[in-house]
């Protein structure tokens, strides 16, 4: 039995727009594969992805980088699936179409999201991410 998970190029989209336009940096200087970033539902083990997480942390010499570019990084930057999530009628449907349907781009990795008062709080459980990634 393979012990491994894999990450949809598709689901990295938003980082990859968002290092790019706040850091000058590609993904392309990640040496990772142009053709796997064309194609947005191919998949790429979740070893590699966590490396190039740590290759980004490098070459920007920021370590909270994530941080810096949370804002930058939204759902319409994945494009057509990312409007699917963004249309939904009513919160209860976009929650739902959130947990579920990420784990359809990232396998071995569930997200639960919790109404609290006016905030809603989210969870990701990720057994194959190790260290600061």
């Amino acid at each position: 039995m393979l012990d491994i998970a894999f990450i949809r190029t598709l689901f990295i989209k938003p980082l990859d727009y968002a290092i790019e336009k706040h850091y000058g940096l590609s993904f392309q200087q990640l040496d990772i594969p142009e053709l796997l970033i064309r194609e947005s539902m191919s998949l790429i083990p979740f070893k590699d992805y966590l490396f190039w997480l740590d290759r980004i942390e490098e070459l920007t010499n920021d370590p909270s980088y994530m941080i810096t570019l949370a804002d930058q990084m939204t759902f319409r930057s994945m494009g057509g699936l990312g409007e699917w999530y963004l249309s939904c009628p009513d919160l209860p449907l976009a929650l739902r179409r959130i947990n579920y349907g990420l784990s359809c781009l990232q396998s071995g990795a569930s997200y639960h999201s919790e109404l609290s008062g006016k905030i809603i709080k989210w969870t990701y459980e990720n057994p194959y991410s190790k260290g600061r990634q």
